[in-house]
This record gives structure tokens, C-alpha cells and sequence, in this order.
């Protein structure tokens, strides 16, 4: 199972830096270079799993959230618009809050738009129980966790593509911090759900092969 973690990171690590820019930029021509001092090699690169800051580092220089945080001048920080280029919030009869994310127009280097259902199935991923996150609590504000936790039907979860640039989320209620934690933490950006497949079907014909 660990070998299996490992070349799950090692593909995620290739993936990105083969096939993902959410810079807005996605087109021909030689991408920018990256130089970033992490103070330890990664030993996690899946955003799920990883916990270690040089792990995290990494992360939040090959992915871009929702969210971003930024320094606000003082020496703090302020959270502003990433993939996200506006956000609203909507208070529900019965104490939810409906919050919808507009996306701004941005690609994978391999030309592939980003799409809100890149966000929804990275959240599952992260809510479904199966996968024992240890960053699955991030998530319990979102209306559903509890159910997906309990039952493992990652539908349950409130969070849905209305189109491919629209994400729409329903929190249990009000939550200032939100934005500022899960919409910017690593473990919520957004993952390619044919990539991943593909590598877990790669990965299953190594293991049969082995034991053939």
C-alpha cells in the first residue's frame, strides 16, 4: 500500500508539472520557470495526505485555489481572488449558506479548461472516507459531510458544478473562516479526475502483473 502512495505522488508530482497552469497563461511556448526554497525534499504529494510544510510548499506553488492568501502589507496576511474571480453568499431559510464561486477562465498546460467539477470531485475525494484523509475535517462545515463520512456516497456532499465555471457550496452555517482555511488550504485545490483514473488503472495492471 505505501509503494502504491508513493507512485501516487510521484504520478501527481509529474501530472503537475507536466499538465497544470492555473495561471490564466495555458498557451504554446515555454512555460515560467519555478524556484522555490522548501527547506526539505517533499515526501507527500498528494494534496490529500500531504501534512509536512515542504510537502505543502510545493503544492501551493504547482495548484492555485479558490482562494490565495497574501501578504497584506503589515506583516500579515489577507486572503484574495484566485481561481475564483468573484464569490457571493446567499443566507437559507433553514440556517444554511449557499456561497457560489465564478471562475475565472484558466486551462491545464495541456489546453483542458479548469472546470468547477475539478473542485467538486477533489472535495469528494477528500470527504470520502475510504481515502482517510487526515485534512478530511477541513470539510465538516459543508452541509453532507457528516452523511458522506457515515455512509461513504460522496453525492452526498453539497458541493456541485451549476456549470463549468460555477461552483456552488452549502455550508451547516456561517463561517468567517472558510474562505481564509479551506478555500486556500492545499488539500482543497482541484484535481483532473481522468488523470487520476488513469494512473489508478496503470497502477492496478502493475499489481496484477506482480502476481501473475
Amino acid at each position: 500500500m505505501k509503494n502504491w502512495k508513493r507512485r501516487w505522488a510521484l504520478f501527481l508530482a509529474a501530472a503537475l508539472l507536466l499538465a497544470l497552469s492555473l495561471t490564466g497563461c495555458g498557451g504554446s511556448g515555454e512555460g515560467p520557470a519555478l524556484s522555490v526554497c522548501v527547506g526539505g525534499a517533499p515526501e507527500e504529494l498528494d494534496p490529500i495526505y500531504a501534512t509536512e510544510t515542504a510537502d505543502q510548499t510545493v503544492l501551493v506553488h504547482l495548484y492555485e485555489n479558490l482562494m490565495r492568501k497574501t501578504g497584506d502589507g503589515s506583516g500579515g496576511t489577507t486572503v484574495t481572488n484566485g481561481a475564483a474571480k468573484s464569490v457571493s453568499t446567499e443566507e437559507n431559510a433553514d440556517g444554511t449558506v449557499t456561497w457560489t464561486f465564478k471562475l475565472r477562465k484558466a486551462e491545464w498546460s495541456d489546453g483542458r479548461a479548469v472546470r468547477a467539477g475539478d473542485f467538486v470531485f477533489a472535495w469528494q475525494r477528500l470527504a470520502d472516507p475510504a481515502n482517510d484523509s487526515p485534512s478530511a475535517s477541513l470539510l465538516s462545515v459543508v452541509a453532507g459531510y457528516d452523511a458522506v463520512r457515515e455512509t461513504g456516497d460522496v453525492s452526498l456532499l453539497q458541493v456541485t458544478a451549476e456549470d463549468d465555471s460555477t461552483l456552488v457550496v452549502v455550508l451547516n452555517g456561517k463561517f468567517d473562516w472558510f474562505l481564509t482555511e479551506v478555500c486556500t488550504a492545499p488539500a482543497t485545490m482541484p484535481l483532473r479526475q481522468d488523470l487520476l483514473q488513469e494512473e489508478t488503472a496503470a497502477a492496478d495492471g502493475e499489481t496484477a502483473e506482480a502476481a501473475a
